[in-house]
């Protein structure tokens, strides 16, 4: 789907959610441009945080982050620095951020400014 028709059909009861000062959000399971929304920078950053100026709290539906890896986006360290850089602040059920963060913030795969925002 073209970005215009994301913005014109898609994203509007989102935005009105945004504007009318919702705190949390969801990623959901659905690709944008052939990247998962959990790990999509674009999506999770420049619209929602950068356009729109969500303030609030960014949480991977049930299983998203584990469920990248079974879309070859890599192995569990990889996904969740991913969808860390891309604007999530939680992984729900916990084991890719939990298990990876610290070796991804020695790598360097995840800034420390990042990780001390949460």
């Amino acid at each position: 789907m073209s970005h215009i028709r994301m913005f014109n059909d898609y994203f509007p009861p989102y935005k009105a959610a945004v504007d009318a000062g919702v705190g949390s959000v969801m990623a959901s399971f659905n690709e944008v441009d052939g990247i998962p929304a959990t790990g999509n920078k674009w999506l999770m950053t420049d619209v929602l945080r950068k356009q729109w100026g969500f303030k609030g709290f960014v949480v991977t539906d049930f299983t998203g982050i584990p469920e990248m890896i079974e879309h070859g986006m890599g192995n569990l360290q990889d996904v969740s620095a991913l969808a860390m850089n891309a604007g999530v602040e939680m992984d729900m059920v916990g084991e890719g951020f939990l298990g990876t963060l610290k070796k991804s913030l020695d790598e360097g795969k995840v800034k420390s400014k990042r990780s001390i925002m949460l």
